[in-house]
């Protein structure tokens, strides 16, 4: 089985943008038994986990964040890293196109952005009921692309 990275992203303090957070939860829960699975719950701020990320030496690694790519609520879909634009995905500081070049320069990984369609994105914590159901989805996706 390959080295596998699940790196959550987002803001629990803002309604939907914090369903990166909330998968990569459930998935540290779910996936706990395997020793070649790592998560990484990094917020708003992937850049300050990079190096714990990186020393793990992945060999598939997945962002995993709320992201606008004009879907509908709740959707999710599996990116891979060259789709990334590096502009307009995330709604954090830093861009994930930055993330991914320095993760691909230091782990040579296979790398995708899990993404899922916000509804709300303002002060609020919970997710709306629609990315709710999408993030339940999501996990049992990725949890079997783990497997």
């Amino acid at each position: 089985m390959p080295r596998i990275a699940i790196v959550g992203i987002g803001n629990l303090m803002k309604a939907d943008d914090g369903a990166g957070m909330v998968m990569t939860a459930a998935l540290k829960k779910r996936l706990s038994g395997f020793s070649e699975i790592r998560t990484y719950e990094t917020g708003t701020a992937p850049e300050n986990h990079l190096s714990s990320i990186a020393a793990f030496k992945p060999e598939i690694i997945y962002l995993v964040d709320a992201a606008d790519f004009n879907g509908e609520a709740g959707e999710f879909k599996l990116f891979p890293a060259n789709q990334v634009k590096s502009q307009g995905f995330s709604t954090h500081a830093i861009s994930i196109s930055l993330v991914i070049q320095f993760l691909k320069l230091q782990t040579k990984a296979e790398i995708f952005l899990l993404a899922i369609q916000p509804e709300e994105i303002f002060i609020r914590e919970g997710l709306s009921a629609r990315v709710k159901a999408g993030t339940d989805e999501a996990i049992i996706f990725l949890e079997k692309k783990c497997k």
